[in-house]
């Protein structure tokens, strides 16, 4: 076992799902088990004990878990509720592990960075409890110092693991994660419904996710007003083509543009901005991300996020939308030739872009992002 991350996985998945009228752990998220995305999340994050805990149909839903490294263990005892799933798992995970998450398979779309960040947390600092939160919700999984194990097993508090979780005899410590995913349950099918919406649409993060990851990276103000000037700038656009019939990803986009310079005070800021938002598993969003000031290549065919994100950087100087030509003024006389030829290229490209969008719109885009931008 990695020694970096010694903690367990219990995934429970024993109940009745009564309240939902199937099986929890096999409605499909996106073509995949709902208990899968579990296990491979966690997988993903280098958790190498995972044990799942079954009861109900158990060979139904252990025939879904093909990975031999995956300890299914059945308790028998699953009726009585899922206090008695998490004293069974506690009893089945390795005994040199550290601590231990409790994963209901009712709360499937945690991140494998969030998960690496809570073992990896966990496991540098001493405090016997983390609970993960998000935007001031406490939300999954919590992670438990072995030293519970005795109290898990000694009885069943009127609240369960709240119980054990909120004592005031463990030293407890709150994680702000970057995954709203840690909060999405679905007891009943209105929540799976919403689950699936926010499932369908998390290969990028939303406004909320977004907030939190400039919070965390410590943005400046001034920097975050141009983050949000760009944005506006590039979804302004976005909308403009799409009601052109163009094919604009607006999450993508979005996303892109309100954090793509959160690395800002750091050199090579495209670069670590992309490295940050890639880690968090935003492959998509990183990579428009890494081009936003300097192009690899303009397609001659759709115009890309990637294009409206450069265009739109490019058009925002501070938090103000400004010309082209008053935007790299000053950067095209300048003594030093090799910061005038970077400006010039960059200025030839967004020229090139601008002139695409504005034969789809069919009107000066400048003009068009300023009246709206007025109007808002």
């Amino acid at each position: 076992m990695n020694s970096k991350i010694n903690v367990s996985a219990i995934i429970l998945a024993a109940g009745l799902s009564s309240r939902m009228g199937e099986l929890k752990a096999l409605l499909d998220i996106g073509h995949k088990k709902a208990i899968l995305h579990l296990v491979d999340e966690s997988i993903k994050a280098g958790i190498e004990d995972i044990v799942v805990v079954l009861g109900y149909k158990n060979e139904e839903i252990s025939s879904w878990i093909n990975d031999k490294k995956i300890r299914c263990v059945v308790n028998e005892n699953y009726v009585s509720g899922m206090y008695s799933s998490i004293q069974k798992g506690v009893q089945e995970m390795h005994t040199d592990s550290k601590g231990f998450m409790i994963m209901p398979v009712d709360i499937p779309l945690i991140k494998a960075n969030t998960i690496r960040e809570l073992a990896s947390f966990f496991m540098e600092n001493n405090y016997d409890i983390i609970s993960p939160f998000f935007n001031n919700i406490k939300g999954h999984p919590p992670v438990l110092s072995r030293k519970c194990i005795e109290s898990i097993l000694t009885g069943e508090p009127a609240e369960g693991l709240k119980s054990i979780v909120d004592s005031k005899r463990w030293s407890r410590f709150r994680f702000d994660t970057l995954d709203e995913g840690v909060l999405y349950e679905m007891d009943t099918m209105e929540q799976y419904y919403k689950l699936l919406d926010y499932y369908n649409k998390s290969y990028a993060p939303n406004e909320k996710e977004c907030r939190e990851i400039i919070k965390r990276c410590r943005v400046l103000s001034n920097t975050i007003l141009h983050m949000k000037a760009v944005a506006d700038t590039a979804c302004s656009i976005g909308q403009l083509l799409i009601d052109r019939g163009e094919k604009i990803d607006m999450n993508l986009l979005y996303a892109a543009a309100a954090m793509h310079d959160i690395k800002r005070a750091e050199k090579d800021h495209p670069l670590k901005a992309h490295d940050f938002i890639d880690q968090l598993g935003y492959n998509e969003v990183s990579d428009i991300i890494l081009e936003h000031m300097d192009l690899k290549d303009i397609s001659r065919k759709r115009v890309s996020e990637k294009e409206i994100l450069y265009l739109a950087d490019k058009m925002v100087k501070e938090n103000r939308i400004v010309g082209l030509d008053v935007r790299f003024e000053e950067a095209l006389k300048n003594s030093n030739i090799e910061v005038r030829e970077k400006a010039e290229a960059r200025f030839d490209n967004a020229l090139k872009i601008m002139n695409k969008i504005e034969k789809i719109v069919g009107k000066p885009l400048q003009n068009i992002v300023q009246l709206e931008e007025k109007s808002g």
